[in-house]
């Protein structure tokens, strides 16, 4: 394996060389460099063999201070790239050092410098100087997302410190902070961010498959990590194309399981900001279960999957699920259930049809049941909404936020009609 070393070299606090004072680093494992360096970029290079290309980034006064002197590379004693950064005193000044820093640490092969593309980046971010490292975590992560929506395989990363005022002046050797769990928990969150609001799977499902790899060693914590990819793109497949039972009775409890799971619960404490996410997760699968769809429990789930559907903008799923909650409603409210549960033998398209007539003429035959009319009544109303979604506006144009509103509408309808009639 090959890392690249991305670093942003600031001038140093001394007039006189080597401008920073010299110490030993230990890294993030306790090792302890071999050597007194005033440059933890040459602590990372001997306590990481596998770094075998350096980038610098610093200003003009950086560059006539570390590399015209020849200081720097008799120091790092290996041959290094450096990139030039402006002050950053304007706007224009500091979009570049971020485009600058974003371009080394884009795992691209720098001719002259590196045979193949690196297999892995660390960016060090010790001597950064005022905004230099916001805008090089900044970078970090629009590369990081970069290549994820160009569907590249994500490039492993590691952030360091050079804590050298947490030295210990008695031995003179100072930690270096291993920072790559503040990135990593910012994608977590993104990413269940994006499974939350809009019922999508991807990210944790790529992020979770990404961490099962790096476990390899921990094969417990690797298959944790690799159900709950699994289960969480099944669960969003489900949602998303309104496969009710299979959401009710399989995905959603499986999802749960998954984020319960002991192992999994053990690495996503060492990320406390996915507590809240995961905590919200699974308040929303509880109520997305049911061992009978046709039922009043299962009713009751449909109306929670309807308005999450809804709120993750799936508007028509969510369409689809009101109407299948409209036929499963009569049933229920005419004793039928069983005819209807998918569960059960008599479950066909026969009964369906027996149950959709009743809908569609709910006084009719010797016994009426007043139950169904304000189901008929809102079916009716519903259709409109019903046919300008499935069929895009073609038999009824309306504008789009007009429509969102009458379908948030019709989600309340339906919850109100769930809970009058069934309790």
């Amino acid at each position: 394996m090959s890392k690249r070393l991305v670093s942003i070299l600031g001038r140093g606090p001394e007039t006189e060389p080597p401008h920073y004072t010299p110490c030993r680093y230990a890294g993030p494992d306790g090792r302890d460099a071999s050597s007194q360096t005033a440059l933890v970029q040459r602590a990372l290079v001997d306590l990481d063999p596998s770094i075998k290309s350096i980038v610098l980034l610093g200003t003009t006064a950086v560059h006539e201070r570390w590399i015209t002197t020849g200081l720097a590379l008799d120091l790092l004693g290996r041959p290094f790239e450096f990139v030039l950064l402006p002050d950053g005193s304007t706007p224009g000044e500091r979009w570049e050092i971020f485009n600058r820093v974003a371009r080394a640490l884009r795992a691209d092969q720098i001719d002259g410098l590196e045979d193949d593309d690196p297999d892995g980046i660390v960016l060090d971010v010790t001597h950064g100087f005022r905004l230099q490292p916001m805008l090089g975590l900044a970078a970090l992560a629009f590369v990081r997302s970069d290549e994820a929506r160009d569907g590249d395989p994500i490039t492993p990363v590691q952030i360091t410190y050079g804590a050298f005022e947490a030295r210990n002046r008695e031995t003179n050797v100072a930690p270096i902070w291993d920072l790559t769990e503040l990135l990593i928990a910012h994608e977590w969150n993104s990413a269940f961010d994006a499974f939350l609001k809009y019922g999508r799977a991807d990210e944790v499902h790529r992020l979770a498959l990404d961490t099962a790899r790096q476990h390899k060693a921990d094969r417990p914590a690797q298959r944790s990590l690799e159900a709950f990819a699994t289960r969480a793109r099944r669960f969003a497949d489900d949602l998303a194309l309104s496969r009710i039972t299979t959401l009710f009775k399989d995905s959603a409890e499986a999802l749960r399981q998954a984020i319960r799971d002991p192992e999994l619960t053990k690495w996503t404490a060492r990320l406390p900001v996915l507590e809240s996410p995961i905590m919200t997760l699974d308040q929303r699968l509880r109520r997305l279960r049911s061992s009978e769809v046709v039922s009043k429990d299962g009713l009751h789930a449909q109306v929670a999957l309807i308005r999450t559907q809804f709120d993750t903008h799936q508007f028509a799923s969510a369409t689809v699920s009101i109407l299948e909650g409209l036929v499963d409603l009569t049933a229920v409210a005419l004793g039928r259930a069983s005819d209807l549960e998918p569960s059960t033998r008599f479950s066909t398209r026969e009964s369906r049809k027996l149950i959709e007539d009743r809908l569609n003429s709910p006084n009719a035959g010797p016994r009426p049941t007043p139950k169904l009319e304000p189901i008929a009544r809102f079916r009716n109303q519903f259709r409109r909404i019903r046919n300008d979604i499935l069929h895009g506006g073609r038999d009824r144009p309306k504008a789009a936020q007009d429509l969102r509103e009458e379908l948030r509408s019709a989600v309340n309808t339906f919850e109100t009609l769930v809970k009058e009639l069934l309790g």
